[in-house]
């Protein structure tokens, strides 16, 4: 699955095909949960992101409303992504199945001197170009959508500067190789957001 959160929110199968993720609250709560990906997010705290801009309810209803959205969600994804937690919900996910991720891996990967700088620069370059307009415009108005719309300036910030970097090392006269070859789903890119090296399975399904 890939899930892309750089811009207006789109989902993806394993198998490229788009999913069809529809109601508004359906789509704050896959953001909410995707910027999580792999973790248990308490019920509470998925319910003050989804309706922080509402006066808040009896506790009973607000967990009917929770259930009945993840219930719709769990539908519109593949078997075994959303799953029901102790006290909350877990996107079954790896943080490269968003773009947020991958781009997290590039900076961390390009951190180091790299051998091949051209390559480095490569990915760097692909990783800004992610960006397809205003994030999270899906989250309601709040303190989750505020804090997570600055991590994701910082991001595109340190990016923008190591790719400067990077541009001063290779100099103009050095050649760029082109786009690297598009990824089958489930695996990890390493070289480039398009290109993978190792293949890691997506997580399993579960009922």
């Amino acid at each position: 699955m890939d899930i892309r959160l750089l811009g207006p929110l789109e989902v993806l199968g394993d198998d490229g095909t788009p999913l069809r993720v529809t109601g508004p609250t359906q789509r704050a709560a896959l953001t909410a949960l995707a910027l999580s990906p792999g973790r248990d997010v308490p019920a509470d705290e998925l319910a003050f992101d989804l309706w922080a801009t509402e006066a808040p309810g009896p506790p009973a209803r607000l967990r009917a409303r929770l259930r009945s959205c993840m219930g719709r969600l769990r539908r519109a994804l593949p078997p075994g992504r959303i799953r029901t937690v102790p006290g909350g919900y877990r996107l079954a996910a790896h943080s490269w199945e968003t773009d947020v991720g991958r781009c997290e891996r590039v900076l961390v990967e390009t951190e180091t001197a790299p051998d091949d700088l051209v390559a480095a620069l490569r990915r760097v370059e692909e990783a800004l170009a992610q960006w397809r307009g205003e994030p999270l415009t899906e989250l309601p108005a709040g303190s989750r959508r505020a804090r997570e719309s600055s991590r994701l300036l910082r991001l595109r910030t340190a990016l923008a500067e190591r790719r400067d970097a990077l541009r001063r090392r290779v100099g103009p006269g050095e050649p760029r190789p082109g786009p690297t070859p598009y990824a089958p789903p489930g695996t990890a890119p390493t070289v480039g957001l398009g290109q993978a090296s190792a293949a890691i399975p997506a997580p399993r399904a579960a009922g």
